[in-house]
């Protein structure tokens, strides 16, 4: 059954939890420890913080693939619940600093690089950085798209018509079934 269960699961969880299930091996093998232990697990997502990794990367995939390795057994349910492993998360959340605090380029400031653009090369890069900022798009949605996909449209707002694109994004990571958005 698990290898069936296994075989269903998307490539793209694999590949994301596969770095960090290997560095916890690693981690466990390096100290002596079981991996099936909430000791281990805390101390590997505490290594894992002290290597300046950020916030949503320790709490997100690291800790997901601690939990993913898992997945089929009661061990999860009781690293989960560990004291341990909570009080590793809580000191994650007290000593990490949330959030880059980075900020989208605004439109006026969009609007001030492209006006000093003067080659096609700059052209496109700035089309490129435009399509993936107000679309929200990933590298790899961005890559995957086809001239097909993007179409021109017009749309009111403010009280007149304004000039727009609608991108239809087929397959992006959040979406696994491939049913598709219009952004």
């Amino acid at each position: 059954i698990i290898t069936r269960l296994e075989a269903e699961r998307p490539a793209s969880t694999k590949k994301a939890y596969h770095p960090y299930a290997r560095a916890y091996e690693s981690y466990a093998a390096s100290k002596g420890l079981p991996t099936n232990s909430d000791v281990t697990a805390a101390g590997f997502l505490l290594d894992m913080r002290d290597k300046r990794y950020a916030y949503n990367t320790l709490m997100g995939p690291i800790a997901s693939a601690v939990m993913d390795k898992f997945r089929y057994s009661e061990v999860k349910d009781m690293i989960a619940s560990s004291p341990l492993w909570q009080e590793a998360k809580e000191a994650i959340k007290r000593s990490v600093p949330q959030g880059s605090g980075k900020k989208a380029l605004s439109d006026g400031m969009l609007q001030q690089i492209a006006a000093t653009v003067k080659t096609t090369r700059h052209r496109r890069n700035i089309t490129i950085y435009l399509i993936m900022a107000k679309g929200m798009l990933r590298v790899s949605e961005l890559i995957a798209l086809r001239q097909q996909d993007v179409r021109p449209i017009a749309l009111w707002e403010g009280g007149k018509v304004v000039k727009a694109l609608e991108i239809t994004v087929k397959r992006s990571k959040t979406d696994q079934a491939g049913a598709g958005a219009k952004v």
